[in-house]
């Protein structure tokens, strides 16, 4: 596994093992979701990068470019293969931003359960207009910031 991947992933299942040590319930379309399967490249991570993306790109911050793989056994149907920054030292930022971002917005300590199976629908649908090619590349940059809808 790439090393970057695989600290991120460390990252969220830290959260989200925290998350649920506090009493907090993590689900999927109303049922209980595993925290290694929602930190897994296969599983919730790549969904998770993408919307923390979104959000920093709010706020005028570059992020990462993610790359999807189409599979079948991904919960999302889509596996994170890539997730790539262009300045040195950014992926320390990154990292930071994912970190802060789990913790204070989506699984925060007022939060008592976060379902992410809209989530997870959304990242799919998200990915599948970007075209149907077996492997996906988005850049998530604030000089391509998201439109209101």
């Amino acid at each position: 596994m790439n090393t970057f991947i695989d600290g991120l992933s460390r990252i969220a299942r830290k959260v989200a093992h925290d998350y649920e040590a506090r009493g907090g319930k993590l689900l999927r379309d109303g049922d209980g979701l595993d925290a290694d399967e929602l930190a897994a490249p296969d599983g919730g991570l790549g969904a998770l990068l993408w919307m923390t993306g979104e959000f920093v790109s709010d706020f005028g911050v570059d992020f990462a470019t993610i790359s999807f793989e189409r599979t079948e056994r991904a919960s999302t149907g889509y596996r994170l293969v890539s997730v790539a920054t262009t300045k040195p030292g950014w992926s320390e930022v990154v990292a930071l931003a994912f970190s802060d971002f789990l913790r204070s917005e989506v699984m925060g300590p007022n939060v008592e359960s976060v379902d992410l199976g809209p989530l997870f629908e959304n990242f799919s649908e998200w990915v599948r207009e970007r075209g149907h090619e077996r492997v996906i590349t988005v850049a998530m940059a604030a000089a391509e910031p998201r439109q209101p809808e």
